[in-house]
């Protein structure tokens, strides 16, 4: 009934099991059917509109039951993860990924190949390289979507069951400024909030998702009740603090989401890293950061930085002016804004060229270790920790900060025609997706005024300013606060020039200052704006534009000149062919020839980009996928339940029921024509292994990871084999304790040309015996892992392989430091494998004399203790438990 309710309303249901105690249901709508403005979904994350098909999937992990109680939830009972996917239902893979550790990281598909490369499994590499349709990726707003899902959701349902006529606006109303469910509720605030959200809906004509609480016949659907909030709030999302997730002040309108004024929402987004990914838009975004930064640093150098443009309230830290010891202040303390302009300048040249960040964030440089467990690079780890963290965090201000759309043009047919080579050009919008609705409205009223308008909906022309302003504009658009050069000449009016070169000479003035990490340094900048065409009603149109109504201009492009242009010389007869020759298949918006747009006394071209993206929406088209075989399965009426198939059904998938390929005996043999050589170790040779009793109160967290982690082991090993898997595990051998793995790594899955295969092979050693211990605070600390038998040549006598000398692995990735809960087990035991084959800088080698002596628990514990402390990394608090264990 519920899967039907959310066909019904045009979503795309889903249901995977991923185990008995993980049931998910995820639905999913394609992104460019949400109505949100293709311009605001590229401001948003540029992966939203690509041309190809998107969807904004919700997973919802229930646990084991459904439906789920709406009436008795509690807080995490249900688990939600926001991402887009190119199809309506990720893969089971990618919906587990998604639960142990859902992260922004784009780069785990690169890693993962190149960890399966090294295994030599080539075919499975060539398959983690193409992009497939079972793919989960989170996007730009998926940190505070997931928060906000699953920190508030389940009470503001439970707010609006207790409390009729009350929407999903008047509920948070209520949530957000600190009542719970059972607390009284305002409701004459409440109905105020709801009365509001539906009139700026109408007004700005954003398409809200019906409410499922109107109709009693889907007022108990959960899975609709949650996927309809997440469209409201994704479609509204600059409306609201990523933080707080309160409404924020709408004095300044803004196309990107961003954090409100509150000083706690500031501090959490600053010194916690809470909000949007700095990395994430480095990454994706480099020019527009180092614009970004230069701005701030030339608004800091020449006093355009000032009043609430100043990072206040963060706890930066800025060097104490003076030729004495180096000391800091803090930055809120300084007494005078030059002071802190002067500090703000002072921590902008401690960070390094944006490139270069990009290049450390994409692990150009990653270490085999790094590169193998798919390690997540911060930026305050770069230059091993010399930058501070005030200078961090001040970038991340600046990022942040910025409540436009900032984006590099690169395609040709987006590039403003006519504009010299040398100028960089910017994607450049302000205001809400609701300003655009504006814009469209007051072109629409001057059509009915004016037949010209109907033939020329609007007019381009250049606004200048110096560089020092724009880092204002970029935060806070054209406004009429104050009168300044480029701005305008009288209070509360906007100029704007046809001729670029007198917005980029008179008013746009060159810049004397260029931070050191500048990857293009800027010398002066100019906007290109679109007005409405009314100039009967401007100000004044001769021979500037002055336009006094906000709601008539939207910034397009940011052309921006370099500064020092001494790079080499491109032919120009060559460049005029090309340029040419570029222009020809593209569509260009008619100007009004009463209001040519020029640069240098050339006439420009302004591309349709709304053509291009209106492409792009048609290719994606509005027909749903058709729903998996499993989920149309879902959607008819069940059979009669059968007592024994269910039984069946039960025992079946039992993790320790399984047997595994090497134990299986003949029926193996039968159903593979080539069975795997290895043979588990003997009975007597296991009992170099203490046998611990399972702990008597185990975490249901730990216990819940470790046994999917046990399944998919198992999975690996029943379809590959031990030898090719690289490790045998039986959770048999375990003496029923979940938390201690007895694991072998078959000599026969080592090539056979390497020091420690060849040893083995010599010795008649059969598998390196492993054993691994979880603690109870497992995936969030890591495991134990230590080689029992044989005996390693000790690193101090030209041994090697990661082994210490007691036994015991040593990766920083299995010390607090390194650790990442998102390592699986199979992953780890492979880069061990590697590490111990591994000629540099020296391969594991058996010790000749000692080999066959085993390692006890203790000396494991000691030779990791003196491997921390040698490297400097934290040790696990669970060790010393074990270490009484023994």
């Amino acid at each position: 009934r519920d899967f039907k309710a959310l066909l019904q309303e045009g979503y795309q249901p889903g249901f995977t099991r991923l185990s008995e105690l993980d049931l998910v249901v995820s639905v999913a709508k394609k992104v460019n059917l949400l109505g949100v403005p293709a311009r605001a979904l590229q401001a948003w994350d540029s992966r939203l509109i690509t041309g190809q098909v998107v969807y904004l999937v919700l997973l919802m992990n229930v646990g084991s039951t459904y439906p789920v109680d709406l009436d008795h939830q509690t807080s995490g009972q249900v688990r939600f993860r926001v991402g887009i996917s190119p199809t309506y239902k990720p893969s089971k893979d990618a919906i587990s990924a998604a639960f142990r550790a859902h992260s922004s990281n784009p780069y785990t598909r690169t890693f993962l190949a190149l960890l399966l490369l090294l295994s030599r499994r080539e075919t499975d590499c060539k398959s983690m390289l193409t992009p497939t349709a079972g793919d989960f990726d989170a996007i730009s707003l998926s940190n505070p979507l997931n928060a906000l899902m699953n920190d508030k959701f389940q009470q503001l349902v439970q707010i609006r069951r207790s409390n009729d006529r009350v929407g999903w606006a008047g509920a948070e109303q209520h949530c957000f400024t600190g009542n719970g469910a059972g607390q009284p509720l305002d409701k004459k605030a409440a109905r105020a909030a709801d009365k509001e959200e539906k009139t700026a809906a109408e007004t700005n004509a954003s398409p809200l998702p019906k409410d499922p609480m109107a109709s009693i016949k889907t007022a108990n659907n959960f899975p609709l009740l949650a996927f309809s909030y997440l469209i409201r709030r994704f479609v509204m999302c600059p409306r609201f603090c990523l933080n707080c997730f309160k409404r924020c002040d709408m004095t300044i309108t803004a196309l990107k989401p961003f954090v409100c004024d509150n000083p706690l929402c500031l501090f959490q987004l600053i010194q916690l890293g809470l909000g949007p990914s700095l990395e994430h838009e480095i990454v994706t975004n480099a020019p527009a950061v180092d614009l970004l930064v230069q701005l701030a640093y030339i608004a800091a150098k020449e006093g355009g930085l000032r009043d609430e443009l100043l990072p206040n309230g963060l706890g930066l830290e800025v060097p104490r002016a003076g030729d004495g010891p180096q000391a800091f202040d803090d930055l809120d303390d300084l007494a005078h804004d030059d002071f802190k302009r002067a500090g703000i300048v002072a921590l902008i040249n401690e960070l390094p060229p944006i490139n270069v960040m990009r290049e450390w964030l994409l692990g150009q440089d990653m270490s085999s270790d790094e590169r193998i467990m798919q390690r997540t690079r911060k930026l305050v780890d770069m230059q091993q920790g010399t930058v501070s963290k005030s200078a961090w965090r001040l970038l991340r201000f600046i990022v942040a900060s910025n409540t436009s759309y900032l984006k590099q043009i690169e395609d040709e047919d987006e590039l403003v025609q006519g504009v010299p080579a040398e100028y960089r050009q910017f994607r450049f919008i302000v205001g809400d997706p609701a300003k655009e609705h504006r814009l469209r409205e007051s072109i629409k009223l001057a059509q009915q005024d004016d037949p010209n308008a109907v033939a020329y909906p609007t007019l381009y022309a250049w606004h200048g300013s110096s560089a020092k302003n724009f880092h204002s504009i970029l935060r806070q658009g054209l406004h009429f606060k104050e009168t300044i050069n480029g701005r305008a000449c009288v209070p509360f009016l906007v100029y704007f020039a046809l001729q670029g070169e007198v917005s980029l000479g008179t008013y746009a003035n060159n810049t004397m200052n260029s931070w050191k990490g500048a990857e293009f340094a800027i010398s002066k900048l100019a906007a290109i704006c679109e007005i409405t065409n009314r100039p009967q009603e401007f100000v004044s149109s001769q021979p500037y534009l002055v336009c006094n109504q906000l709601d008539w201009i939207q910034c397009r492009v940011l052309v921006v000149q370099r500064n020092n242009l001494t790079g080499p010389q491109e032919d120009q007869a060559s460049s005029d062919k090309d340029k040419k020759k570029a222009k020809t298949n593209i569509k260009t918006i008619p100007l009004d020839p009463r209001f040519p747009l020029t640069l240098s006394s050339a006439r420009i071209a302004f591309p349709d980009v709304e053509d291009k993206l209106q492409r792009l929406e048609d290719a994606l088209g509005d027909t749903p996928d058709d729903l998996h075989e499993s989920d149309n399965e879902i959607l008819k009426d069940p059979p009669a339940p059968s007592p024994t198939k269910r039984g069946n059904a039960r025992a079946d998938n039992h993790w320790g029921k399984r047997t595994s390929p090497a134990m299986s005996g003949s029926k193996q043999s039968e159903a593979t024509p080539m069975p795997d050589p290895f043979e588990p170790a003997d009975a007597e040779r296991l009992k170099l292994i203490k046998m611990l009793p399972p702990p008597k109160n185990p975490s249901r967290t730990a216990l819940s990871m470790i046994q999917k982690e046990m399944k998919a082991m198992m999975k690996t090993q029943e379809i590959e084999g031990p030898t090719k898997a690289g490790f045998f595990y039986d959770p048999e051998r375990s003496n029923d304790n979940a938390f201690t793995w007895i694991v072998e790594l078959p000599q026969g899955s080592f090539d056979q040309d390497i020091p420690l295969a060849k040893d083995m092979k010599q010795r008649g050693v059969k598998s390196i015996l492993m054993e691994i211990r979880f603690g109870d605070s497992y995936p969030f600390s890591p495991p134990f892992f230590r080689v029992v038998h044989p005996r390693f040549l000790p690193f101090i006598h030209g041994g090697g392989g990661h082994v210490t000398g007691g036994g015991s692995i040593c990766m920083d990735l299995l010390t607090s430091n390194g650790w990442s809960s998102v390592y699986s087990i199979e992953a780890i035991l492979l880069q061990i494998r590697m590490a111990m084959s591994n000629l540099e800088p020296r391969p594991g080698r058996l010790d000749p004399s000692t080999w066959n002596s085993p390692y006890s628990m203790d000396e494991a514990i000691q030779g990791f203790k003196r491997a921390a402390a040698t490297h400097g990394w934290t040790v696990p608090p669970e060790l010393e438990q074990m270490a009484r264990q023994g």
